[in-house]
């Protein structure tokens, strides 16, 4: 057992051993570069390339795939000894999503068909333009590869909006790489259209988006979400209630700020207290000196009745209360639903 000095071995840019001699080692190569001896699928002990780069533990990636800082992609294998090891993966750009993850050792098929979607792109483009609004659809390439990301593509829309100013109406987007990660099941299996849309328009989109998708989707029903177009047809579509981001404010007699504890105590008897029928959600909270706000979306048509709510309402955990303020967090979020009414409250006590 030892270096071997013929020249088969030498002129090799493996290492000079046996790798059978040297089971789940590291050695040099002739090349310089780290070997480790490991069985293949005959269980042969031979040497294989050794991944030099910073990765973490392959046991904690278990039949995993992770990307290193190099920008590869690596495998965390089992070899016949039972032991994990990293293998690079030589990953192409292919001309499609599915193609490209196909090369994956984890690939799994996609649930759905989206071409009743996309079909009908080219079409819809034309029809949108009309209203002054832009889809952009990223297609893929090398270039789109990561851009599931919407933060990639509004850049990408900027540079093209910045040469065409015949969109005063805002756009909605979408690409390839999105469509492909919607293609598989989850809770809510649906296509997810991001947009920038004039709040005078929003009829208009609906219309034709009704008109392509009369069956799967609502439209655009709060400005803040992202237009969903079911991949399942439905028989009957229930409208999202909209709803609006409101801002209570909670304010004591003294300068005084509440424990950590009895914040998270205060922002969940609210919640409760006041229940699903108004609240759509609980956004955010804040704890500061002298008050606390607390960020909820509202649903529309429940607006009064949930500001009215805190009129008597007796909260515990907090010091003597000076006000509650209840209002909208942005004025102009009232303006297409109720009617330019400004809305404000404030129940002192």
């Amino acid at each position: 057992m030892g270096k071997i000095n013929n020249e088969k071995y030498i002129k090799r840019k493996s290492p000079p051993f046996h790798a059978k001699d040297y089971p789940n080692q590291i050695k040099k190569g002739n090349d310089n570069l780290n070997y480790i001896s490991m069985k293949d699928k005959n269980n042969i002990y031979k040497w294989i390339k050794y991944i030099d780069i910073e990765l973490p533990s392959p046991n904690e990636y278990k039949n995993k795939t992770y990307i290193g800082n190099d920008n590869k992609y690596y495998h965390s294998k089992e070899n016949k000894d039972k032991i994990y090891y990293w293998k690079e993966l030589k990953i192409k750009i292919m001309n499609s999503p599915n193609k490209y993850y196909k090369q994956f050792p984890n690939y799994k098929k996609p649930d759905y068909d989206l071409t009743f979607f996309t079909s009908k792109i080219k079409d819809l483009t034309k029809d949108l333009e009309k209203i002054g609004i832009l889809f952009f659809y990223l297609k893929w390439n090398k270039e789109s590869l990561y851009a599931g990301h919407t933060s990639f593509i509004k850049d990408k829309i900027k540079k093209y909006l910045e040469e065409h100013n015949n969109y005063p109406n805002g756009y909605i987007f979408t690409s390839d790489s999105l469509l492909y990660s919607y293609s598989y099941k989850s809770k809510n299996d649906g296509i997810y259209i991001h947009h920038a849309i004039r709040n005078s328009i929003i009829n208009s989109l609906n219309q034709i988006l009704i008109s392509y998708f009369p069956k799967r989707t609502l439209g655009l029903q709060n400005h803040k979400d992202a237009i969903v177009i079911n991949i399942n047809e439905k028989n009957s579509l229930l409208p999202t209630k909209k709803h609006i981001m409101f801002v209570v404010e909670i304010v004591y007699l003294d300068k005084v700020e509440i424990s950590n504890d009895d914040f998270d105590k205060v922002h969940k008897f609210v919640t409760k207290k006041i229940g699903k029928k108004y609240i759509y959600d609980l956004r955010d909270a804040y704890n500061s000196l002298g008050s606390i706000m607390l960020f909820y979306t509202v649903n529309t048509d429940t607006i009064t009745k949930f500001a009215e709510k805190f009129k008597n309402m007796k909260i515990p955990f907090l010091p003597k209360l000076k006000l509650i303020r209840v209002a909208p967090n942005d004025p102009n979020d009232i303006d297409s639903t109720i009617d330019n009414k400004k809305l404000s409250w404030t129940y002192t006590f």
